[in-house]
């Protein structure tokens, strides 16, 4: 009997549980790559509202320096962008969340400070839900100009 009870509630809690990985569409190459843009596009815009619901609440940025911001933190600093290529991406997905290893070649100020243009690393984290991608997390790998003298 207890068995049975503990089948049965097993049952209904799986049957009951609105699983969000069930609901995120497959990634492709084409998507990665368009989350990336969408993000270094919103970027260059300086699209605070956009940037406020594309980034999740628990989003982090985390640079080369060691420095890293929080949504909050990011979103009143944002760098300026200028023209921007990518390339290299790479991507996996497990359920509703996706990676997204990629090169942007750009030249960005961050906080003051030139960044070069040559192409640099980053790796992004996004999770699909409520029909939609949202970014959680962002490492931005490039150097200062200043770095390589």
């Amino acid at each position: 009997m207890l068995g049975a009870a503990a089948l049965l509630a097993t049952s209904l809690i799986a049957c009951s549980d609105s699983n969000d990985e069930d609901d995120a569409p497959t990634a492709t190459a084409v998507v990665a790559e368009g989350l990336a843009e969408k993000f270094i596009t919103l970027l260059q815009a300086k699209d605070v509202t956009r940037l406020t619901d594309f980034f999740d609440d628990s989003f982090i940025i985390q640079r080369y320096s060691g420095e890293f911001l929080t949504k909050d933190e990011y979103l009143a600093a944002l760098p300026d962008i200028n023209e921007f290529s990518i390339s290299n991406v790479v991507f996996k997905q497990t359920g509703n969340a996706v990676v997204v290893r990629w090169d942007l070649a750009v030249n960005e100020t961050i906080g003051g400070q030139l960044y070069r243009g040559s192409p640099a690393p980053r790796l992004s984290t996004f999770v699909h839900v409520d029909n939609d991608w949202r970014m959680m997390s962002h490492a931005n790998f490039n150097v200062p100009e200043e770095a390589d003298n």
